[in-house]
């Protein structure tokens, strides 16, 4: 079994980048399996996966309306 731990520095006190810094982990997590990350192109990765993770509901309705065709 193997236990993953995403450690936070408090030097960053805002909620909302606590939650997108936690988001951008879990991109990490879900993507990079077994890749060194830390490079230009693996971070700009896992800050999309943050930003799309993040998307509000609302927002994502908006710009994706359901309908029976997928034509985004």
């Amino acid at each position: 079994m193997t236990i993953t731990l995403i450690i936070r520095s408090t030097a960053k006190t805002a909620p909302t980048r606590l939650r997108f810094d936690t988001a951008h982990e879990r991109g990490h997590l879900v993507m990079h399996i077994r890749i060194v990350t830390g490079d230009t192109g693996t971070e700009a990765q896992a800050n999309r996966f943050a930003s799309a993770f993040l998307l509000p509901r609302r927002d994502f309705v908006r710009e994706f309306p359901r309908s029976r065709r997928i034509d985004w």
